[in-house]
């Protein structure tokens, strides 16, 4: 039987699916644990959870890397300077047209 277009988007990974994967790697995630039950909406419900299930399950945490801080402020500067240029690039175009 030939894969369908639901199933294929399901199988795949999207841009938005990177970025959350990256948001992770970036902030990290706090211990997350399995087992009979839900893990709560609300820290108190987390916090009975793993105490009654004596914190079985255990699946880690990602640490927060802090990976995109160097790369992000650099691409911040290089936008905000492409962009000045750009504004004082339109002003005098719209200035000389005047004249």
């Amino acid at each position: 039987m030939k894969r369908g277009g639901e199933t294929q988007r399901y199988m795949s990974y999207s841009a938005l699916d990177r970025g959350f994967i990256l948001r992770w790697v970036n902030s990290g995630t706090k211990g997350r644990y399995s087992g009979s039950g839900r893990n709560g909406r609300t820290a108190a419900e987390y916090d009975r959870f793993v105490l009654r299930t004596g914190g079985k399950g255990w699946r880690g945490s990602i640490a927060a890397r802090n990976f995109f801080r160097g790369a992000g402020e650099q691409a911040l500067v290089r936008a905000a300077d492409a962009l000045a240029n750009l504004i004082d690039t339109e002003l005098e175009n719209i200035l000389n047209k005047k004249k």
